[in-house]
């Protein structure tokens, strides 16, 4: 994991398909919530945009499509994970408390 830009922050998993990758996200983002909690009195919420890597693809393509799924995490609620298809299809996978 690494910073990406600003709040941003990019996570490179090897060896996972979307669902293991949106699993992992949505475990991470209960985590930043839980933590936070214990630490502050304000509730802090993290959204987390997935995308997986196929063949042909620039890691810009990769990277494009995992901040689409963000901003619709953050558009749709916040707190959740959206996951990005490779034709960045609306109906993807979203998950939230």
């Amino acid at each position: 994991m690494a910073r990406y830009g600003g709040e941003q922050f990019v996570a490179i998993l090897t060896g996972v398909e979307l669902d293991g990758a949106v699993a992992w996200a949505d475990r991470l983002r209960a985590a930043v919530r839980a933590a936070a909690a214990a630490v502050v009195e304000v509730t802090v919420t993290a959204s987390l945009g997935v995308a997986v890597w196929t063949p042909g693809d620039l890691g810009r393509d990769v990277v494009g499509r995992a901040d689409r799924a963000l901003y619709r995490a953050k558009e749709t609620g916040r707190d959740r994970v959206s996951a990005d298809s490779v034709d960045d299809s609306p109906g993807a996978t979203t998950r939230s408390e």
